[in-house]
C-alpha cells in the first residue's frame, strides 16, 4: 500500500491512524482472546502503518501523523479496561513517538475524542455479560443504559472530522486536540479534583453508592 502511494504521488505527507474498536467488559470476565484482539487492531495495527510510513518522511524531513486515541487514553472507564489499556498505550506510544520523530520534521498528533454518535461503543459494550448472576451485573446494567443514552443523545462526530483538518492543515500542530465539551470538561474535573472525590463520583453512579464511599 504505501510503496503504492510513493510509485504514484512520489511522497506521504500525512498518516491518520483511525482503525479502532472497542471491547468492553470487566477484566475479570474479558477472555484474554479479547484481549488479544483489543490490542492488535488498536495498537500494533497502529504501529504496523506508522512503520511503513517513517523511513518515507524521514527521507523527505516531513509529515505528519495522526493517532485517533480518545478521552478513554486519559480516564480508565470501568467496564472498558481493554478499550482504555489500549488508548491509554496510544497515548504513550505517541508521546515518545513525537519526541524521536520531531529532529526530522515529523509532527505526531493525538486527537482524544469524548462520546459521538458512532457505533463503536454499542458494539463494544455488547459484549459485557449479561448473567443477572455476575458478580459486575449491576455496573453492567447501569452501563448499558448509559451507553443507550450516549447513543441517542451525543452528537455527530462532525467535530472530530473539523479537528482532524485544522491539526491536518497546522504548520506545528499541538501534541493533543481534545475534541467535545464533555470530554474537555472530564479531563479538567479529572486534573483539579483529588482522585478520591472523582472514584466515589463515578462509583456513585454505577453502583448507586455500593463502595462508593
Amino acid at each position: 500500500m504505501v510503496a503504492a502511494v510513493v510509485d504514484r504521488w512520489g511522497r506521504i505527507d500525512l498518516l491518520v491512524n483511525n482503525a479502532g474498536m472497542a471491547v468492553g467488559g470487566f477484566v475479570e470476565e474479558v477472555d484474554l482472546e479479547a484481549w488479544e484482539e483489543q490490542f492488535a487492531v488498536n495498537v500494533w495495527g497502529l504501529v504496523a502503518m506508522t512503520k511503513a510510513v517513517l523511513p518515507v518522511m524521514r527521507r523527505q524531513k516531513s509529515g505528519k501523523i495522526l493517532n485517533i486515541s480518545s478521552v478513554a487514553g486519559r480516564f480508565g472507564f470501568p467496564g472498558l479496561a481493554p478499550y482504555a489499556a489500549s488508548k491509554f498505550a496510544v497515548e504513550g506510544l505517541s508521546e515518545a513517538l513525537r519526541l524521536e520523530l520531531l529532529p526530522f520534521g515529523i509532527h505526531v498528533v493525538l486527537i482524544e475524542p469524548g462520546a459521538f454518535r458512532t457505533a463503536i461503543w454499542e458494539k463494544g459494550l455488547g459484549r459485557i455479560a449479561s448473567d443477572p448472576g455476575s458478580p459486575y451485573a449491576v455496573m453492567a446494567a447501569r452501563l448499558a443504559q448509559q451507553v443507550q443514552r450516549t447513543a441517542q443523545t451525543a452528537p455527530p462526530p462532525d467535530a472530530v472530522v473539523a479537528t482532524l483538518l485544522k491539526a491536518a492543515r497546522a504548520k506545528r500542530p499541538k501534541l493533543r486536540y481534545v475534541v467535545g465539551t464533555g470530554a474537555r470538561r472530564l479531563l479538567w474535573l479529572k486534573a483539579l479534583l483529588p482522585w478520591r472525590v472523582v472514584e466515589r463520583a463515578v462509583l456513585r453512579a454505577l453502583t448507586g453508592g455500593a463502595n462508593g464511599r
